[in-house]
């Protein structure tokens, strides 16, 4: 960096005003992206939210965007560390959820198989329902972490 410092738009900016810039943009984007996340989800008729499934990924990544974003920022000013610990809550939340979905799937097609093989497909409805609860009880968590951030 000494002999060939670095070239570009922001170069000859200080670190610390652009960083604080970067940081207030991606706690907009990520703040829009939960609230188009909470918006999709009211408008769904399903309880686990599968209609609701692209926004509320979008909302899971930036809000993992903005907690890199602050733990990057972290020795530089020295804080962040609550509000990266709540974008980290809407990440997780929404990850069990996408999870939880992705195994209901799973399981369905596995019932669908067994069932078309004669098997009893009873205990995978019982696995789906269970995963259709889960991905019910991560929702609530998503919404309790999105009022926090």
């Amino acid at each position: 960096l000494v002999t060939a410092p670095a070239t570009g738009d922001h170069a000859a900016e200080p670190a610390a005003e652009l960083s604080a810039a970067r940081l207030r943009a991606e706690r907009k984007r990520a703040k829009r992206a939960v609230r188009a996340g909470l918006t999709a989800l009211e408008a769904s008729d399903g309880e686990s939210g599968a209609e609701a499934a692209p926004a509320l990924h979008a909302g899971r990544k930036a809000a993992r965007r903005l907690r890199y974003a602050l733990e990057a920022d972290r020795p530089r000013s020295g804080s962040g560390r609550g509000r990266a610990r709540r974008a980290e809550a809407v990440q997780d939340a929404l990850g069990e959820h996408r999870d939880a979905l992705a195994a209901v799937r799973t399981v369905r097609e596995v019932a669908a198989f067994a069932h078309r093989s004669g098997e009893d497909a009873f205990g995978y409805g019982v696995l789906a329902t269970l995963e259709v609860r889960q991905a019910e009880d991560a929702l609530r968590g998503f919404r309790r972490a999105a009022r926090r951030l």
